[in-house]
């Protein structure tokens, strides 16, 4: 009998899905970023996902928002992430945590029991809160720097906070993390090479390509870390 993962394990094989199966994911940030990390993560096999957020999905993130959609505006976004997890895996245990990550909040939440941390939140307070805490249990952490702006889904690499570049957020991440005394060369980031796009808006514009590529890069990195070889 075939079962939903048999192109995956004839992909990695099965001691490598055995991994996948048994790791414990804490995903910060369900928007265009991170809700395509959960969607991919729970095709993937993984089956022990916290996710944390405090917000409700609205009409302006159906343009790009894979967990968004007519019927949930309103909803929280953990509850609704939380649905589809369940019609995709059947077997997925999801933990949900309805509350914004911040220096006030960072202590309640116990990433010293989470395999990897994928940072897709927007603050940079709450960004240098789980880098800090990541690296005091010395746990693996991922984290999505600028999306807003770019059209180009290939420019999306993954490297190390230190050596970014052309990322507003990341230089703000750099300065934080050297006055919080945080070391950036170990923090692992996904961000974009494109030249930002010039527009006359005072929000931050964004189509779905870059942040779901940008959520593919980092599902790519988790599992090619945990696996432990190149794919």
């Amino acid at each position: 009998m075939t079962n939903q993962f048999d192109r995956t394990i004839k992909l990695i094989g099965e001691s490598n899905f055995s991994k996948i199966q048994n790791s414990k994911i804490f995903i910060a940030g369900l928007g265009g970023v991170g809700g395509s990390v959960l969607e991919c993560l729970v095709r993937s096999g993984f089956e022990n996902i916290t996710i944390c957020d405090f917000d409700n999905f609205d009409e302006t993130n159906l343009n790009r928002q894979i967990l968004s959609n007519l019927d949930n505006f309103c909803e929280k976004k953990v509850i609704e992430a939380t649905k589809r997890a369940l019609l995709i895996n059947k077997n997925v245990k999801v933990q949900t945590i309805a509350t914004k990550i911040s220096k006030s909040a960072i202590d309640t939440l116990p990433l010293e029991n989470y395999d990897y941390v994928i940072d897709c939140i927007d603050n940079v307070e709450g960004k240098i809160c789980l880098f800090e805490k990541c690296l005091k249990f010395n746990k693996i952490i991922v984290s999505c720097c600028g999306t807003a702006k770019r059209l180009d889904p290939t420019k999306i690499i993954i490297t190390k906070l230190s050596k970014t570049v052309n990322d507003r957020l990341a230089k703000k991440l750099r300065d934080e993390c050297k006055k919080n005394g945080i070391d950036s060369s170990k923090i692992n980031v996904v961000i974009s090479t494109e030249t930002p796009v010039v527009t006359n808006s005072t929000e931050l514009p964004s189509m779905m390509m870059v942040p779901t590529a940008a959520a593919m890069a980092i599902c790519y990195f988790v599992i090619k870390t945990i696996i432990n070889r190149e794919i």
